[in-house]
């Protein structure tokens, strides 16, 4: 992908797509989130079973839970997750647009729409997706990871550079980064 002149001191680390997909399997665009009343063990037993890796029952809770609340963004992001893990990326796409349709300001669904868009090839629709995402919250990694690979697909290294510089501070405090970089 590149390197990265880091702090003005040409210390040059190499960026590589598995480094940056490990940040992805990091911060997946996971919200944690509670349905309402009686229903908060649905939406438990959906976060367990996203943490435990068991996608089709997270597919099959989903289903469950949108049939009683149509319009809940959080539930919308899961299950568009779900979808991206399985391949399902146009059907992952209108989960997460549907859910900004009902939330905007929803940086998850914004990422990670960014994410399916770069998984099917449209590095720069998903670009527009991280920049609305950044726009809601710069602090968060998973847009700057999908940037810098969008970026890198794009063949726009410099901006790439700048995402990852942007996206280190915020990952690795810099007494972390020493360590994390070793022999990288």
């Amino acid at each position: 992908m590149g390197f990265i002149d880091v702090l003005s001191n040409n210390l040059e680390i190499p960026l590589s797509r598995s480094f940056i997909e490990g940040i992805l399997k990091k911060f997946d665009g996971k919200t944690d989130y509670e349905l309402p009343g009686k229903d908060a063990e649905l939406s438990n037993r959906i976060i367990t079973s996203r943490n435990h890796g068991e996608n089709e029952r997270v597919l099959e809770l989903c289903d469950i839970a949108l049939g009683m609340y149509p319009e809940n963004p959080d539930i919308l992001n899961e299950k568009g997750i779900a979808l991206k893990i399985k391949g399902q990326y146009a059907e992952a796409k209108a989960c997460y647009e549907k859910a900004i349709t009902i939330k905007d300001g929803f940086y998850e669904a914004w990422a990670n729409k960014g994410m399916a868009l770069f998984l099917s090839g449209q590095y720069e629709n998903g670009l527009e997706c991280v920049k609305r995402a950044i726009g809601i919250d710069d602090k968060k990694l998973l847009a700057y990871a999908v940037g810098i690979l969008c970026l890198d697909k794009l063949d726009r290294f410099d901006e790439a550079k700048e995402y990852f510089t942007k996206s280190f501070g915020r990952a690795f405090p810099a007494s972390i980064a020493d360590e994390e970089f070793v022999g990288f």
